[in-house]
């Protein structure tokens, strides 16, 4: 994956056959200017057609938590 070449630390959050979804972590953000150089550079290469880019917050993170542990308490 070349976005581990820039950005130590990616996870690939999900897959389909049209998006990935990766975790960058903003203590690796020194990166991500390379990074998106590097694949608007080569995106039809790589079979891109678009990028974007979104912020996760602390409200996500939370609204996150909360669903897991729903769902963890309903398999009891």
């Amino acid at each position: 994956m070349v976005v581990k070449t820039y950005v130590s630390g990616v996870q690939l959050v999900s897959e389909t056959a049209t998006v990935l979804r990766l975790s960058l972590g903003v203590t690796s953000s020194e990166g991500f200017v390379d990074m998106f150089r590097v694949l608007e550079r080569f995106k039809s290469k790589l079979g891109i057609d678009s990028m974007v880019v979104s912020v996760t917050t602390m409200e996500d993170v939370y609204l996150r938590h909360a669903r897991t542990r729903h769902r963890v308490a309903t398999r009891r």
